[in-house]
């Protein structure tokens, strides 16, 4: 807490005695900090809080914010509900923040006393008393002074309108540009009076323009012109106005600007600028030659046109619109509306100053219609192309047509009929189920429970030629179980034959018959060891079949894993001595 410093370091302790004197001793700090007269001062000391660098009413929008980034102070004041900055304290001056906003002082709310040791800058002054000595008003910009009453001891130069309400005195040299005197009198003379009067001057001097409606002099000379003759004589002045007009001729030459309308004949050469309207009493103007070495405006705004003119025979003559027309007409040659000028034939070349270079180069970035070699790629959007022929290289396009017969070749993931044989090279078909009919696929499972491990057939084949030779102390008994076997062996062929129709075993290339030269039957595979893929038999072509080529069947499999021997002999039909016998068939 600013201006707070703690009393003591003692813990207060739950169900602990607190002692008076501490927590006295806190509570009068506090109490103390925020005296009103004693209490901290922000002075950035310890225990007398920080600087204060934010004063403002409860909404923050009259505020005194110290800007310390910027060196300055600023004042806000709340204008439309915002905080708007008014004026800033800052180095060496105190200023508004916008241009000509606020005021010094108010009516019935005046500053005493002003000392400026400097100049003051002051684009307008209504002084209502008091003297100015040695001060000059009116400085790059004439502006207006009100005063009761002005005394000058020195120079005084006034650069716009005095309007003096009181006496004014000036006891040195004044410079007045321009004199509107209402009023009163000068040596005795009423100014402003309804009927002219006379006014005698000791010296009158001008320094700059002096505007006088009506001149009588009587005599004295201007730059050596003899004034006030019974006729009238010639007059060279350096500066002449006249604000009521110069009325009667005006012979010889006349050098300067002419300001203001000239009515009657001006005989003689112009030199200089002409502004204005040359304008005949009556008619036109007419000019023998007239030559313009400047600009011939001759206002748009207006329906004035230069006429008259005959056809061009030189190359800076004016030309007739006539002229121009039909010079247009014979270039344009019936060209249609939108091609007809300079500016669109630009447009339509692009504006192009080398359109054949660019048409050239741009020609010979294009696919010519005989065709050609394309060196990127080709962005159809949702566009087609057609007209193709069925492809002939591996990189060619190809048609729908060609796509959907090759994919109508194609298994689908859903099934269908294999029209060719399936070679799965060394890899398997795996998830097949328990046939239910001749062609159906078989696996390992399957297989297995018919036949049983080689194990157990080994030793089923040797129990049988234990049996056999057991069998032979007894003909009647051997001539039995010969009979017996034969079946079996039978019966053993004929189901070796029945798989081996089936499953045709590794090929180099597709077989036209079975293994025993016979006919091929639909559904029968082999695995074709040169591309390493199982093929099915459609019952007219070898199609590859539609497996992974991780789950084929392995074919080392299908007559190695016979684990149960009785089960065997019991599919098969045969006893243990057929069984021996069946199985030296079979395996050769």
């Amino acid at each position: 807490m600013a201006g707070y410093t703690r009393q003591s370091v003692a813990d207060i302790i739950a169900n602990a005695v607190i002692k008076a004197a501490p927590v006295n001793a806190e509570f009068n700090a506090i109490r103390d900090a925020f005296n009103n007269s004693t209490g901290h001062k922000h002075d950035g000391l310890s225990a007398e809080g920080a600087f204060v660098p934010l004063i403002a009413d409860l909404d923050g929008k009259n505020k005194v914010v110290v800007d310390t980034v910027n060196n300055r102070i600023g004042i806000f004041t709340e204008v439309s509900g915002t905080a708007v900055e008014q004026v800033r304290i800052q180095d060496g001056a105190i200023v508004p923040v916008t241009d000509e906003d606020i005021d010094l002082g108010a009516v019935g709310a005046e500053f005493k006393d002003l000392y400026i040791d400097g100049i003051g800058y002051i684009d307008s002054v209504v002084i209502t008393g008091g003297t100015i000595d040695n001060t000059s008003i009116g400085g790059t910009t004439p502006s207006t002074a009100v005063f009761t009453t002005a005394e000058s001891t020195g120079n005084t130069t006034v650069g716009g309108n005095l309007s003096v309400t009181g006496t004014t005195q000036l006891t040195g040299t004044t410079t007045i540009d321009t004199v509107d005197i209402n009023a009163g009198t000068i040596d005795g003379t009423v100014i402003g009076a309804s009927a002219a009067t006379s006014a005698n001057f000791t010296t009158i001097i001008a320094s700059g323009h002096t505007t006088l409606p009506s001149v009588n002099i009587d005599g004295g000379t201007i730059d050596g012109t003899v004034i006030g003759s019974t006729t009238p004589t010639s007059a060279n002045f350096t500066i002449a106005n006249a604000s009521g007009g110069f009325v009667g001729d005006v012979t010889g030459n006349l050098t300067g600007n002419v300001t203001g309308n000239v009515t009657g004949d001006l005989t003689g050469d112009v030199t200089g600028d002409l502004t204005g309207n040359v304008t005949a009493s009556t008619g036109t103007s007419s000019f023998s030659d007239v030559t313009i070495n400047g600009t011939l405006n001759m206002n748009a705004g207006t329906t004035a046109t230069i006429t008259n003119l005959t056809d061009p025979t030189n190359a800076q003559d004016a030309a007739t619109k006539n002229y121009v027309d039909t010079g247009l007409a014979s270039l344009v040659d019936s060209a249609p509306g939108a091609l007809d000028t300079l500016n669109e034939l630009a447009a339509a070349l692009g504006d192009d100053a080398d359109f054949s270079t660019t048409v050239t180069s741009s020609i010979a970035t294009k696919l010519p219609l005989a065709g050609g070699t394309m060196s990127g790629e080709i962005a159809m959007g949702t566009s087609k192309i057609t007209g193709l022929g069925d492809p002939t290289a591996n990189q060619d396009a190809v048609t729908k047509t060609y796509t959907d017969s090759k994919d109508a070749l194609k298994l689908n993931l859903s099934g269908g009929t294999m029209t060719g044989a399936i070679s799965l090279g060394a890899n398997k078909i795996t998830a097949t189920y328990t046939p239910t009919v001749t062609s159906d696929l078989t696996n390992k499972a399957y297989v297995d429970s018919i036949l049983g491990s080689a194990g157990d057939i080994s030793t089923a084949a040797q129990d049988a030629n234990d049996d056999a030779v057991d069998a032979a102390g007894s003909a009647s008994d051997a001539a039995q179980s010969a009979t017996d076997a034969a079946q079996s062996a039978t019966d053993a062929a004929n189901a070796y034959d029945d798989f081996d129709d089936r499953y045709l075993g590794a090929k180099s290339s597709a077989p036209t018959t079975d293994n025993d030269n016979d006919p091929l039957l639909t559904g029968a595979l082999y695995y074709n060891s040169t591309a390493n893929e199982l093929f099915v038999w459609s019952g007219s072509s070898w199609t590859q079949a539609a497996f992974s080529a991780g789950s084929y069947l392995v074919a080392t499999n299908n007559l190695s894993d016979l684990t149960n021997t009785q089960t065997a002999r019991q599919n098969l039909n045969v006893d243990e001595a057929g069984t021996a016998l069946a199985l030296a068939i079979a395996l050769g």
